[in-house]
């Protein structure tokens, strides 16, 4: 995992307990970009710059997906309309 090698196992430790917790997207992104601010190592900051942006645009989709299908409250009847029409 990229961020592991960047920020830490400790920290990603932390991340995903704080998902776990129930965390919003805003709230880790922040975390994320705080401890992010505070790698020191030139060569792990260039990695930041240049995967960084595709990393929140893949997890932000990722989140709101998930976040999609928590929200569709599937009911016997929607899934014998939709998923087995064939019965």
């Amino acid at each position: 995992m990229l961020l592991k090698g960047i920020i830490g196992e400790e920290k990603v430790a932390e991340l995903r307990n704080m998902k776990e917790a129930g965390a919003d997207f805003e709230e880790l992104q922040q975390k994320v970009e705080k401890m992010l601010s505070e790698v020191t190592d030139e060569k792990k900051k260039e990695k930041v710059h240049e995967y960084g942006p595709a990393c929140k645009k893949i997890f932000g989709a990722t989140i709101q997906q998930h976040h999609r299908r928590r929200r569709h409250h599937f009911t016997l009847e929607s899934n014998l309309n939709t998923h087995l029409k064939w019965l």
